[in-house]
């Protein structure tokens, strides 16, 4: 996950506190034969968009949900509370394979998400989508059935990086607070500025001047302040729709 969308979730939900086990499944089945049953219907899915979409292979599909699942998507990021409305709102298909699967296997529920790139067709023009599409799994009986996913687009940011000098850089090191109880430390190595959210790996902030920063693949920016003695103080986290946020360094 890249450092500016990590941070936009610290914002938003701070749904990054763990209120739930990451314990493996204490049944009998391993993790190992349960990710192995989600691989087999997440193939049934995801063959439906390089077939022919025929009644055989939509009823097939079908049968890999439950009656009842929720459906968040489609270009309009509109709902459906049914197999069928999942069915039909399936995009055209694929520029780029699902990948980079990240699993979460409990009793009897597996979360799964995982990344891919798609196409719609509009007439004679096409739309591309880059989407992180999360699936939950539920057991019904000895049986494992999708009762919701949902289909999230992700930014594509269209600013150019700049090659700064590292020399600019000087000052921004440190700890700022993004809301307790994270906080992002900033690092310089090797010439770039590098964020890490309390607990995640560090990703790269890209500049696109000497003081605002992007991440790849948000449409976000940091912009590091400094005080009247130039010493940095702060930094702003502005969307593109100008809200804006200050996250005061601490250390």
């Amino acid at each position: 996950m890249k450092p500016l969308t990590k941070l936009a979730i610290v914002i938003y939900s701070g749904f990054l506190l763990n209120s739930c086990s990451n314990q493996p499944a204490t049944n009998a089945e391993s993790p190992e034969k349960i990710k192995a049953q989600i691989e087999s219907i997440l193939k049934i899915q995801e063959d439906i968009y390089n077939g022919s979409h025929s009644a055989a292979e939509l009823k097939k599909m079908a049968a890999t949900c439950e009656d009842s699942m929720i459906f968040i998507g489609g270009e309009d990021g509109g709902m459906h509370v049914s197999s069928a409305g999942y069915i039909n709102d399936l995009a055209d298909g694929y520029t780029q394979k699902p990948h980079d699967r990240y699993y979460r296997i409990y009793d009897n529920t597996v979360i799964v998400s995982f990344l891919q790139q798609a196409y719609k067709l509009f007439g004679k023009d096409t739309l591309y989508l880059n989407v992180r599409v999360t699936k939950v799994f539920v057991r019904k009986g000895k049986e494992w059935k999708m009762a919701y996913t949902t289909n999230a687009p992700l930014a594509i940011n269209y600013t150019k990086p700049q090659v700064i000098h590292p020399e600019n850089f000087k000052g921004y090191e440190g700890q700022y607070s993004v809301g307790a109880p994270w906080t992002d430390t900033v690092t310089v190595t090797d010439g770039k500025v590098l964020s890490a959210i309390t607990g995640s790996a560090k990703d790269e902030l890209i500049p696109v001047n000497d003081s605002t920063f992007i991440g790849e693949g948000y449409v976000g920016r940091a912009i590091f302040g400094r005080n009247a003695e130039g010493k940095v103080t702060h930094y702003t986290f502005e969307w593109p729709d100008g809200q804006r946020i200050r996250f005061a360094k601490i250390k």
